[in-house]
């Protein structure tokens, strides 16, 4: 079922990107492609974000009666994606006469012929996301919202297994929006995907792509980290880290690719007053560490924490 709702979906979307002439950067195509329920575009300033996530809602509009929601931070931030969904389908003749409703301040919604629905939610006004389950949330400028208000997307979208996807910059981050790029930028068990899309991917604002000179010249006056993080769409590493080299992209991996059935397991233990922490790992030649699980928890003593590390499926195989 889900696979005939995908291929609709995308069937759908392509026709919506034929009627305007979408033809989305090898970034933005990446993004597009992705399969994942959980999607999110980390973006550069002026890197086309917002027109990238319109073109990827588009093709949920063929289910009939469907109910999209798009969450801002305030009903402002998320005006833009609305406007170039409202022009897709004007285009196509596809808006129901009577149901637009744009004003200049406050919440924004059209119909389709279909039925569906497409309406601004502002997470300022937590009572407006309840009511209703969407078939679909797109979480425009994700950085400003504070955590709960990704808690409640998910959510709202558990009744109806309704993607989220989410779009925006790091300016005023909220310290879970970077946390998210480092869970979804590698592999995960979420069945979510996150993808940078750098400002000079976008050649219509920056013709020279990496190499352009308004590029180069913020480069310069931000130094590296703050350049990449508000053109690259890196979030900057806290300052104060152990090793601030680590990447999760870098040093992550399936467990199925780090676990060597004929190598023995090792127990780490790192015993405290408050965290108790037990590794298991292999050490590969060359030097390598593969941490393939964890069993941690806080305020707890050896005792409690024994019977979890020897039901782990590795304990077995510790030597």
């Amino acid at each position: 079922m889900k696979d005939e709702v995908n291929k609709k979906t995308r069937n759908f979307r392509r026709f919506c990107w034929e009627a305007v002439g979408y033809k989305p950067t090898p970034e933005q195509k990446a993004f597009h492609d992705s399969t994942a329920r959980f999607k999110a575009v980390f973006g550069g300033v002026r890197g086309g974000k917002s027109y990238c996530l319109a073109m990827e809602l588009s093709g949920y509009a063929s289910q009939k009666d469907g109910l999209l929601w798009l969450i801002g931070p305030d009903y402002e931030q998320c005006r833009p994606e609305f406007s170039y969904l409202l022009d897709l389908f004007t285009v196509l003749d596809m808006v129901q006469p009577g149901t637009v409703s744009f004003p200049a301040k406050g919440p924004c919604k059209f119909d389709l012929v279909n039925g569906f629905k497409i309406q601004t939610k502002s997470s300022s006004k937590p009572e407006s996301l309840a009511g209703y389950a969407p078939d679909v949330i797109g979480v425009c400028e994700p950085a400003q919202h504070g955590e709960e208000i990704k808690n409640k997307a998910f959510e709202r979208a558990a009744e109806r297994r309704a993607p989220v996807i989410f779009a925006g910059t790091f300016e005023k981050a909220y310290g879970w929006y970077s946390e998210l790029y480092d869970s979804w930028i590698g592999s995960n068990a979420e069945d979510a995907q996150g993808f940078s899309l750098p400002s000079w991917s976008n050649t219509n604002n920056f013709p020279g792509g990496r190499n352009d000179p308004e590029i180069l010249l913020q480069e310069r006056l931000l130094g590296p980290d703050l350049f990449m993080e508000r053109y690259g769409g890196v979030p900057s590493k806290p300052h104060g880290l152990v090793f601030p080299e680590y990447s999760r992209l870098t040093h992550c991996k399936p467990v199925e690719e780090l676990y060597d059935p004929e190598l023995p397991v090792q127990l780490w233990v790192d015993p405290a007053k408050h965290c108790y922490a037990c590794l298991f790992v292999q050490l590969w030649p060359g030097g390598y560490v593969h941490v393939l699980d964890e069993v941690y928890e806080r305020g707890k003593i050896a005792q409690a924490i024994i019977p979890q590390v020897t039901e782990n499926k590795y304990w077995e195989k510790v030597s």
